[in-house]
Order: structure tokens, then C-alpha cells, then sequence
């Protein structure tokens, strides 16, 4: 998981976003939309516990940018959490859920993994080429045409594995 807070930190423009485009991919403001917050309680089973209000309003700075503006309480259990978007494209559209996870992590935790750039390099070209890359944020309006007959199921934004694990894979072969 890359995306890790710290404690009392205040979340901004940035952080935990989420950008919105239309069926036409022009970039869109959502006729509805709202997040919550979950601790992922690892269980077992795993479940999420709701943070706060089941509905906050985000910020929106510019058309098709939202962002959560929170910030991590000093009291905050450290661990998995997950941030679910709640929006509707059109007044009469389908209510749509979309997750994105991140971590708080202890305030002398690193918050980055350091790779040189050889090893950058290589992981960059294998996240290419597994197609891999950067599907963070990034929210259409639309399901993959093979499930456009299935609704309600959450797309977890981030990407399938971390700069370590492929690291670890390369340094294998």
C-alpha cells in the first residue's frame, strides 16, 4: 500500500482524490457525491468500521476534482483504512461505490520506499508491461464493457502490486 498518513496530519488537494470523467471521457463534476472513512479491522473476518459521518462532502476545486479534507485525529489506530466514494454521474443514475485504501502509519515510519535508479527503471518497465501503471484516482463513469450488466461492486483504485514486491521478483530472476 503506498499511500500512508501520518497522525495529526491534515489531508488536502492531493491526498486522497478522485478525478471524474463523463461516458464522452470529458472531464465532469458528479450530479452527487459524497465519501466515508473505514478502519479495516483485519479480523478475522476483516471488516470496516465507519469513521465519522456516513456522508461527508468533498471539496471540489476544479470540475471533476474532489478531495477529502480530514485530518488524521491524533487518537487514529494506526493501520489499514479506506476511503468509499459514493457518486451519482446524473440525478437519476445508479448510485456508484468506488474505494480507494491508504494507511497511518507511526510519525517515525518512513512514509517511502528509496529504489536507485536502475532499480526505478526496471520496475517501471515491468509495471508496463503487466499493465500496471498508475490506475490510481482516475474514475470513468462507465464499467468495463464486459460488466456493464453488474452493479454494485466496488473498484479498489491503486495499483495490483507495490515497487518492493516487483523489486523482490526481479532481483529473483
Amino acid at each position: 500500500m503506498s499511500v500512508a498518513f501520518k497522525r495529526q496530519q491534515i489531508l488536502s488537494r492531493g491526498d486522497l482524490d478522485i478525478f471524474l470523467t463523463n461516458s464522452s471521457g470529458n472531464i465532469a463534476n458528479a450530479a452527487d457525491i459524497s465519501y466515508a472513512l473505514y478502519y479495516v479491522d483485519a479480523g478475522p473476518p476483516e471488516t470496516d468500521v465507519l469513521i465519522g459521518p456516513a456522508q461527508r462532502i468533498p471539496e471540489n476545486p476544479a470540475i471533476g476534482e474532489y478531495y477529502a479534507s480530514v485530518q488524521i485525529p491524533s487518537s487514529a489506530t494506526y493501520g489499514k483504512y479506506r476511503i468509499r466514494w459514493t457518486l451519482r454521474e446524473l440525478v437519476n443514475s445508479p448510485q456508484q461505490t468506488v474505494v480507494q485504501e491508504f494507511q497511518v502509519i507511526p510519525e517515525n515510519a518512513s512514509t517511502g520506499f528509496t529504489l536507485t535508479n536502475a532499480e526505478k527503471s526496471m520496475v517501471d518497465k515491468l509495471r508496463l508491461l503487466l499493465r500496471d501503471q498508475n490506475p490510481d484516482r482516475y474514475y470513468h463513469f462507465r464499467p468495463p464493457e464486459h460488466e456493464a450488466n453488474i452493479g454494485g461492486y466496488n473498484r479498489v483504485f491503486g495499483q495490483v502490486w507495490e515497487d518492493e514486491e516487483y523489486l523482490e521478483y526481479l532481483e529473483r530472476a
